[in-house]
């Protein structure tokens, strides 16, 4: 038996939709200038001892050049660690380029401070790949420095050495297939010296290891890739990258299933292909991804949503970027080049490591919602069961203010019409999970209690509250009765 004109009177006016772009969460960070057209790379290193403590921030450099010649090269210089007195970069250069002298310089309160002209023959056929250089002292106004250079910059664990190659494109050095038994001790030969081990470690390299210091590390066990990179991006120049892989899925939202996706990783695999990667229609005709919208409008929007089956990892795939093609079939426009994580939910964006986990955290919970709903007998919320309905709103609950707000409760879903009439309507989906809430037999705060077709033997939350509502009223008018009868 269905109370419909009981329960019906007590709906709930719908919550105002949020703007499709609200509450996106970009982030930021300077990535690695492609060094096209260049063949060749060294490693500049720089002990700068206590000039470091007096020099502007981010103000040393390194300059090559020919004398009588110039084409100066100049090349920013970072700490390998923060505050560290160690400067690093890696310079790339052409086939034909050469020179014959190098020359640092920082700024203190805005003035430039050099170091001397320093004579080096190198070019292509004869260079080394570190050089590195030792503040020696002031003379006149100018500082001077010792260099000393090494062919090969090279990692070790349990006496295997590991060479650092050149990755000319993405201008850094890299050891591959660096293996861990966790049986003995990594170490990072760098300025002749087995002292920066550590130091020179990224903060998010650090989690690959239990014990941590300047001349050894106690690596875990598995198969890695050792990067020095460009810069101290993450407060360190040397990045370890973990070979392990997680079958998992991205949302893509907003975009049609026109949009080509490509996916690449760090140790240069491509999941989908050569760039501009695989069209996401051709990955749904192969069950390889889903078109997830229809009867669910994210953020209250009608909204494309994608969901595409990716591997997430590495050396699989850690980047992704988004791509049309034009009428031509030439690429007319892409996203950025954005961090791939596992389960987030991407837009077109032009932001660098672009992700969005917070949408794709509550896009989990609003298709486990909707697929429930569509399962249901008769498509009803209010036959979804006392287990499933607890579940659901056990996932609602811990979710945080912020994503319920942005992303949830401003969604909605096709549901039957809450007046038990035929047909359906968009229902928001903070109204719909306080009906679930009921019929978990836990309401939440502030329900409304607004769908009218409940089903009262499913739901024994109804029947308490519909009782305990007629116990009311019902004591209600008996008072009035007492009291009218005592007035006379």
């Amino acid at each position: 038996m269905k109370f419909k004109h009981v329960v019906a009177s007590l709906s709930l006016a719908m919550f105002t939709a949020f703007g499709a772009a609200a509450g996106l969460s970009m982030k930021k960070e300077a990535k690695a200038v492609k060094a096209d057209g260049d063949t060749w790379m060294m490693h500049f290193s720089l002990n700068s001892k206590e000039i470091a403590g007096y020099m502007d921030a981010d103000s040393m450099w390194v300059q090559t050049y020919t004398e009588g010649v110039g084409n100066s090269k100049w090349f920013q210089m970072y700490p390998i660690e923060s505050g560290s007195q160690y400067f690093a970069v890696n310079a790339t250069f052409p086939d034909s380029y050469s020179f014959n002298r190098i020359q640092y310089k920082f700024s203190q309160g805005g003035a430039e401070k050099w170091g001397v002209s320093y004579s080096i023959e190198v070019n292509k056929e004869s260079y080394s790949r570190m050089l590195y250089s030792t503040f020696g002292s002031w003379s006149g106004d100018l500082w001077s420095f010792s260099v000393n250079t090494y062919s090969d910059i090279f990692v070790e664990y349990n006496d295997v050495s590991y060479v650092l190659e050149e990755d000319v494109a993405n201008k850094r050095f890299i050891a591959s297939n660096f293996v861990s038994d966790e049986s003995d001790y990594y170490t990072f030969y760098y300025r002749c010296s087995w002292d920066f081990a550590e130091s020179t470690l990224t903060e998010s390299s650090k989690e690959y290891f239990t014990v941590l210091s300047e001349t050894w590390c106690s690596m875990k066990a598995g198969t890695y890739d050792i990067i020095l990179k460009n810069n101290n991006n993450d407060d360190g120049i040397v990045q370890v990258y973990k070979h392990e892989t997680e079958s998992s899925y991205v949302y893509v939202v907003n975009e049609s299933s026109d949009c080509y996706i490509y996916t690449f990783g760090a140790g240069g695999q491509e999941q989908f292909g050569a760039f501009p990667g695989t069209k996401i229609s051709d990955l749904i005709l192969a069950d390889e991804a889903a078109y997830i919208g229809g009867t669910l409008d994210f953020q209250n929007k009608t909204t494309q949503l994608l969901r595409v089956n990716v591997e997430v990892g590495y050396p699989v795939a850690d980047h992704v970027i988004l791509a049309y093609k034009n009428e031509y079939g030439y690429v007319g426009s892409k996203s950025a080049d954005m961090l791939l994580v596992a389960g987030s939910a991407y837009w077109f964006s032009n932001d660098a490591d672009y992700h969005n986990d917070d949408a794709g955290t509550v896009l989990d919970v609003l298709v486990e919602l909707r697929e429930e709903i569509e399962g249901a007998t008769d498509g009803s919320v209010c036959n979804i069961s006392k287990s499933v309905a607890s579940n659901l709103v056990s996932k609602y609950l811990a979710l945080t203010e912020d994503q319920k707000e942005t992303y949830f409760d401003c969604s909605s879903i096709e549901t039957k019409k809450r007046d038990g009439s035929a047909g359906s309507e968009y229902v928001d989906c903070r109204t719909i999970i306080e009906q679930v809430a009921i019929i978990a037999g836990s309401p939440l705060e502030g329900s409304s209690l607004n769908f009218g077709h409940l089903d009262i033997a499913n739901n024994s939350a109804i029947v308490i509250v519909i009782a305990v509502a007629a116990v009311s009223t019902l004591a209600f008018t008996m008072l009035l009765v007492f009291k009218k009868k005592k007035q006379k």
